[in-house]
């Protein structure tokens, strides 16, 4: 099937591929913002989405994915077993550690519940409005809330 021009690649030939492939390629240099409330299961849609990388990008493989969270939980420890290309990390990364990270290769940065740690820091502005765009990074955000309340 030609999607934008692209050939459809078969992932799982004995699942249908709408289970292990998106049914619309997701853009490289993008950002997902996933909001709900608590127990939505935000994670876990994280979590099918990323077992299933292979199938979420047809012309361009995710070669890393970095996942910073604000708490542990132990769908966390399944994250790391799962997913071959998956860091984990408590907390925010610092400008430093993004940058590293941003090799210009399509690599996956998670934010999971992060909000309040955002907001102090500055450079998380760029993060969204550059540094996606310039340093081939896609940023999946995880949050409660679309806006703070502060």
């Amino acid at each position: 099937m030609l999607f934008h021009g692209v050939q459809r690649a078969v992932i799982n030939p004995r699942k249908p591929y709408w289970e292990s492939q998106s049914l619309i390629p997701f853009e490289p240099c993008s950002s997902i913002y996933v909001t709900g409330h608590t127990a939505a299961a935000k994670t876990q849609w994280l979590f099918r989405f990323l077992k299933n990388l292979d199938g979420m990008y047809v012309n361009d493989p995710t070669q890393k994915v970095m996942y910073y969270y604000g708490v542990y939980q132990p769908l966390i420890d399944v994250m790391e077993k799962t997913v071959s290309q998956i860091q984990l990390d408590q907390g925010l990364p610092n400008q430093s550690e993004i940058e590293e990270f941003t090799d210009g290769k399509h690599n996956i940065l998670v934010l999971d519940d992060l909000m309040q740690q955002m907001l102090a820091h500055k450079y998380m502005d760029l993060l969204f409005t550059q540094l996606c765009h310039h340093k081939q990074l896609y940023c999946i955000y995880l949050t409660q809330f679309f806006y703070s309340r502060q």
